[in-house]
Order: C-alpha cells, then structure tokens, then sequence
C-alpha cells in the first residue's frame, strides 16, 4: 500500500495533465463509433490545439519539513501580481496537530494568521479525519510572499508539516478554440479530459490520506511501544524491589533478635 501510495502521488504530481490526456487517447481511440480519416484527423488536429494551449499557472508545490518547538520558520515565494495563490497545509505529527499560520504580502503587511488544527475545522469542531487547510487569495503586488510556521507556543514538541502552494493566473485556463457543433469527436475527447482529471485529482487526494494515515499510525505504534517498554521496567523495578524488600524484612524479624 506504501508503494502504491507514493507512486501514485508522484506520478500525479509530476504531470496529471500529461496523465489525462494520455488516458483519454485511449479511451477516445476505443471508441466504435469513431470515423475513419476524417476521425483521425479531427482527433491529431484536436490535440494539437491541446499542445498550443497557453497557461501561465504555476504547478503546486509540495513541500514536508518539521518546524522544531520554540521556533518560527518562513518560506518565501515569488508571486506577480493578479495572480490567485492557494497554500494549504497539514500537520502530519506532533501535539494537537496545531501550527500558527500565518502569510504576509512583499511589503509585510499580514494577510492571513490563524492557528490552524489538521483535525478541527475553522470553527472548533472535531473532523472525522485530517484534513489539509490554509488561505487563498490574489496577490496584489509583485514581489516574495512569505509563509510562516509558528511553533513557538510548543515548548517541547516539534511539528511535522506537509505544506503546497500553488498560483493561478488569470488566464490559467485552456485557450482552445471552442470545437463546432457538428464536431462531435472533440467534444466527447474533451469531455473525457475533463473527467479523467477530476478522477486523477481524487485518486491523489485518497492516496495522500492512507500516505498520511500510514505514517501517523506508524508514529502511534511506535509511541505506544516505547510506553509500553519504559512501563513494563518500572513495575519489573517494583516487583524486585518488593520481594527484596520482603526478603529482608523475614529475615530480620526471624534473625534480627537473638
């Protein structure tokens, strides 16, 4: 499931679109009802349209990296302005689950700060499993955007964090020409883009959960062991230290006056 896990998400994080778009020649090739020529035709003309889309968004970019206690650390990314920034983290491990996030703008005026619990919503309540939360927002000047991670309210935990940020221009969007009405084909490959997308996004996301489920009870099990061990020392300590001190004690009211 490991395995699985991280190919999955590696293979969707290096290229998803490359993986829709792949798919779905496939899906459209196997097509009955496909035209002869003129199919195959509409087909390598549709995906060249495909190749000369314009987008200037940029890919997400995850990161993981523990932010020790007493400490606050930045990251800092170069945003033009008009462009929609997401940042969505989760905190795999290490106390409540809980950072202070917090995002200024170049010029260092604060735009967002909350402190942020991977297993509560914004309002307080409990989440049936974690879940990855953050800020969006379009930028309105040019220039490195800072994204802080505040751990100093933790005195001795340090904290475990998966965090992704990605920017959207305006026309971030494909600029194909919108096909004809009589051009069935294109549609119904378009269509099929569309949806294997959405699948491979819900795929990642699925896969990014058990990722983190497994690691987060691999930490549990782990942590119960070493519990486990140091409890089972004491009470062996007490153990011996009770027979011993019953030993002497017999043997001082049987010995002791004579």
């Amino acid at each position: 499931v490991r395995r699985c896990s991280a190919g999955v998400m590696a293979a969707a994080a290096a290229s998803r679109r490359a993986v829709a778009v792949a798919v779905a020649v496939v899906c459209v090739c196997a097509l009955s009802t496909l035209p002869g020529a003129h199919g195959f035709a509409s087909l390598v003309k549709s995906f060249m349209e495909l190749g000369k889309a314009k987008h200037i968004s940029k890919p997400p970019e995850t990161l993981k990296f523990q932010v020790e206690p007493l400490v606050k650390d930045c990251l800092e990314f170069e945003v033009p302005r008009g462009v929609d920034v997401d940042a969505q983290l989760l905190v795999i491990r290490g106390g409540l689950l809980d950072i202070n996030f917090q995002v200024y703008s170049p010029s260092g005026a604060v735009l967002f700060e909350r402190l942020i619990f991977s297993n509560k919503d914004a309002d307080g309540n409990t989440l049936a499993r974690v879940e990855a939360q953050g800020h969006a927002f379009e930028s309105q000047e040019t220039g490195a955007y800072q994204f802080c991670f505040d751990n100093t309210m933790s005195r001795y935990t340090a904290k475990v964090i998966e965090f992704e940020v990605s920017a959207y221009g305006k026309n971030a969007v494909r600029e194909v020409a919108e096909p004809a009405a009589d051009d069935t084909l294109t549609q119904r490959m378009m269509t099929r883009v569309d949806a294997i997308h959405s699948l491979v996004d819900s795929v990642v996301e699925e896969a990014r959960y058990h990722n983190l489920r497994l690691v987060a009870s691999r930490n549990t099990v782990s942590s119960t062991q070493s519990r486990t061990f140091w409890w089972s020392m004491l009470e062996a300590i007490i153990v011996i230290g009770v027979a011993v001190a019953q030993v002497a004690y017999f043997k001082l009211g049987l010995f002791g006056k004579r």
